[in-house]
């Protein structure tokens, strides 16, 4: 996604929520994802931190620019403004351990995705608050997704969550 357009959307949202709106996005992990769009896999995360940092500059300053390896941006300014400041309230899936820290070098919060074990997890999200504190970012409380499977029987929803979930 164009992180231009992307800042632009977050800002409308700001002001139809009247400044109430968590913001969650991540880089997308799936080749086929990358495939249809004619991106290298490979670029997938050094292009989702230059997204990432024109989106906070874009909500965060009046007029901003920004010269990259993947985006040349000249000096402009988004419409509408935000009326908060959303990019104070920006979470990202962090699903690799590099993520944690890339997320808490940018001072976005954690989205923990339950796609592995809970100490791997926990290790993760520390690694985010060391990360962050040594940045001089307060650490966010992360968010956890947690999925839900509710059938009339026990058996029938484990059955579900593995269909659907697993």
């Amino acid at each position: 996604h164009d992180p231009v357009r992307v800042a632009e959307e977050m800002a409308v949202l700001d002001n139809l929520s009247g400044g109430r709106t968590l913001f969650g996005f991540g880089r997308g992990a799936a080749t086929v994802e990358y495939d249809g769009f004619r991106i290298p896999m490979d670029e997938a995360r050094p292009r989702f931190e230059e997204a990432a940092k024109i989106v906070i500059k874009a909500l965060s300053n009046e007029r901003f620019s920004y010269d990259g390896k993947f985006f040349k941006i000249p000096e402009m300014s988004i419409r509408p403004r935000p009326i908060s400041h959303p990019e104070k309230r920006l979470y990202a899936s962090s699903v690799s351990p590099e993520s944690a820290e890339i997320m808490a070098n940018l001072g976005i919060g954690v989205l923990i995705v339950p796609q592995k074990d809970w100490d791997t997890t926990v290790a993760d999200v520390e690694r985010y608050r060391k990360t962050a504190t040594a940045q001089g970012f307060t650490p966010k409380p992360p968010i956890s997704l947690i999925n839900v499977s509710v059938r009339e029987s026990g058996d029938e929803a484990k059955e579900d969550a593995q269909m659907y979930m697993g």
